[in-house]
């Protein structure tokens, strides 16, 4: 997807949630379709993220100010020599802080790719089990029968506007799967989350959580997640491992 001033422009206005409706809906509808707009949407959402934190915000302030001052200086109708010297000095300054705040963007860029490609490497969605045995309830049959098809936003339909997923915890795996296929890891996290230790699906459900913390692009919750499947030693324990060592070097 080729990246254009026009394409940056719409996403930052679909973020501050000023297109109009009708052009909101085809866009978000063209994001439905094309996965590579997705990402760059979400790319834009975390740079929001980096320029939220304290430090970039005082990265910002620090660049006004110094714009300000050189503004004032050059309106001065008299310029001395030490004058001069500090509108070089500010302005060397000011080069530094732009380089800083673009330092910060092009690490949180390749961050969320190296994010990405293990996200990418580690997941394979959860198999469908027998969709016949003990599974009665005609509704349950078609939502296992539309994951196992791939009509994943069926699932999620059926399942939020069910209660069948909190008297079966198996269907909280097939949701949560479903939200990460259709690049919602957000409403997954939540899913995989609410699976108690008790449950037999308790390892794959912080397996799962694991890496849809790592495809929102949270390094830090999938290692603690991925320690805490080590430390379970169960049948995930050496994909965590290996997970865990690469996200850590």
């Amino acid at each position: 997807m080729k990246r254009t001033q026009q394409l940056f422009d719409k996403i930052e206005a679909y973020l501050a949630r000023t297109l109009p409706l009708e052009e909101r809906e085809a866009f978000e509808k063209e994001m439905d379709e094309n996965p590579e707009l997705q990402l760059e949407v979400e790319k834009h959402r975390e740079l929001h993220a980096v320029f939220a934190d304290e430090d970039t915000m005082a990265f910002k302030q620090q660049l006004i100010e110094i714009s300000r001052s050189i503004r004032e200086e050059e309106e001065a109708a008299a310029a001395s020599t030490s004058k001069t010297t500090s509108r070089f000095l500010k302005i060397a300054a000011s080069i530094a802080l732009i380089i800083g705040i673009g330092s910060a963007i092009w690490y949180t860029y390749t961050i969320q790719d190296q994010n990405n490609d293990l996200y990418a490497a580690y997941y394979s969605r959860y198999p469908v089990e027998d969709v016949t045995r003990g599974d009665k309830d005609n509704v349950l049959k078609n939502i296992l029968k539309d994951y196992a098809s791939g009509a994943y936003k069926n699932v999620i339909d059926s399942l939020e506007n069910s209660n069948l997923k909190e008297s079966n915890q198996r269907l909280k795996i097939y949701l949560g799967n479903s939200y990460l296929q259709t690049e919602n890891p957000k409403d997954a996290i939540t899913q995989f989350a609410s699976i108690t230790p008790s449950s037999r699906y308790y390892e794959i459900a912080q397996w799962y959580l694991s890496l849809a913390h790592l495809k929102k692009n949270q390094p830090k919750q999938s290692i603690k997640t991925l320690k805490n499947i080590i430390e379970f030693n169960g049948s995930y324990k050496r994909k965590a491992e290996r997970l865990l060592q690469e996200l850590s070097e």
